[in-house]
């Protein structure tokens, strides 16, 4: 592995562990085995360290998002899918350092990169918005009472909820409130549930 991609290593780990703020370039050289300078030769500043893991962690969760939709998308219905969705985020988020250093500081960014990281996560949550907007347009009208936009912008909100409450108080809490709210989702877009 070459230096920068050690370094960057380092940093997913120390900048999802500690934050931006709590997050020492001291530490992220000495676990990349090399000197604190040397981190320059690859980065311009901290910041410039922090956006480019923000970049690496943002290609990964987008391409495992995406394609844990299309695998399923192929042999389960919408609402299978998206019922499971949060099971996903979460063992993701437990056991891969791309996803609890983008959904960390996607809601929590560094005062400093406030900006620059909205605008890499606006975007993000934009073509995830459109992508479920896509897929609710594929539902027959007489299987689905909410509009197709509406519907996906009230799934990313029950979703944004449940990793909140992920961050706050982990996996059993964040599951309490995906099974109290699924149900009530469910009956205010599906047809079939309002019977």
């Amino acid at each position: 592995m070459s230096s920068k991609n050690l370094i960057l290593t380092s940093a997913l780990h120390h900048f999802s562990k500690y934050g931006f703020e709590g997050a020492s370039l001291g530490m992220i050289a000495e676990d990349a085995n090399i000197k604190k300078p040397s981190i320059y030769a690859h980065f311009k500043s901290k910041e410039d360290l922090f956006m480019n893991v923000f970049s690496l962690a943002e290609c990964e969760v987008k391409k495992r998002t995406f394609q844990y939709f299309i695998e399923r998308y192929n042999r389960l219905n919408m609402r299978e899918t998206l019922e499971t969705f949060p099971l996903f985020l979460i063992r993701n988020y437990q056991d891969e350092p791309s996803f609890g250093f983008l959904l960390r500081h996607s809601f929590f960014p560094p005062e400093a990169l406030m900006k620059e990281v909205m605008d890499r996560t606006n975007p993000l949550l934009d073509s995830f918005q459109e992508l479920l907007k896509k897929r609710f347009e594929r539902i027959p009208q007489e299987e689905i009472i909410a509009s197709p936009q509406d519907a996906s912008i009230a799934y990313l909100t029950l979703v944004d909820g449940i990793l909140i409450e992920m961050l706050f108080a982990w996996e059993e809490k964040a599951m309490l409130r995906m099974n109290a709210a699924w149900p009530i989702f469910c009956r205010g877009v599906f047809a079939d549930e309002k019977k």
